[in-house]
């Protein structure tokens, strides 16, 4: 539940309190990480709301999966190019 949480919040920071999970300092010089964590949490709903409209309009889940592997491998394939 926590996870979800982080991913739903952009302000939300990770405390130290909670060793389990990856603490990230994220400092003004460093504005790829920021843009890398942002694009990962819009590829993450992008990829759930895909997959729930597509489930709601059509009534085919297989059909979402596959928009769903399609949308996020289009995703991750700009962001690379970005990020080089």
């Amino acid at each position: 539940m926590t996870f979800l949480r982080y991913i739903a919040s952009p302000y939300t920071t990770i405390r130290k309190r909670k060793p389990s999970y990856l603490i990230i300092k994220v400092t003004n010089q460093d504005q790829s990480l920021k843009l890398c964590i942002g694009s990962v949490r819009l590829m993450f709903w992008l990829a759930i709301t895909l997959l729930i409209t597509t489930y709601l309009f059509f009534g085919k889940f297989i059909l979402g999966l596959i928009l769903m592997l399609l949308l996020l491998t289009l995703l991750s394939y700009l962001a690379y190019i970005i990020q080089t």
